[in-house]
């Protein structure tokens, strides 16, 4: 792939989702979900194989960030995993106070990223609580 073409990539880029803010970090809309009978699992937990069960359960991503970081690196890969499930929280990635705020704006717009990506293709990616 030649320079001009990489810079232009949309998964180099990452600008196909409605930002907003000074940095234009993309927007999740909300979805309203029954949480009745909701299952959360770990993301570490997950499983490419589909069953049944799977689409009764929501994945959280309340683990060590080198766990998950395959779902912004690779999205389609990821989004292949993860579509069978209910639901799918976004991404958590850390925001230490020990971080320079570079890398905290930048982990914001990885998790935002993930949420619209997915919402893009359909999945709910967000709770909303009544």
């Amino acid at each position: 792939m030649k320079s001009y073409e990489f810079r232009n990539n949309p998964n180099f880029l990452r600008n196909n989702y409605e930002g907003e803010g000074r940095w234009g970090i993309p927007i999740i809309k909300k979805d309203r979900i029954d949480l009745d009978n909701l299952h959360l699992i770990s993301y570490n937990n997950t499983r490419s194989k589909e069953k049944e069960i799977y689409k009764k359960c929501g994945v959280h991503f309340f683990v060590n960030d080198n766990r998950f970081e395959g779902v912004y690196n690779n999205p389609e890969r990821g989004y292949n995993k993860l579509r069978q499930y209910r639901l799918l929280l976004t991404p958590d990635f850390s925001l230490y106070n020990e971080m320079q705020p570079w890398r905290k704006i930048q982990n914001v717009g990885k998790n935002r990223w993930c949420g619209a990506y997915w919402q893009a293709k359909g999945m709910q990616d967000k709770l909303e609580y009544s």
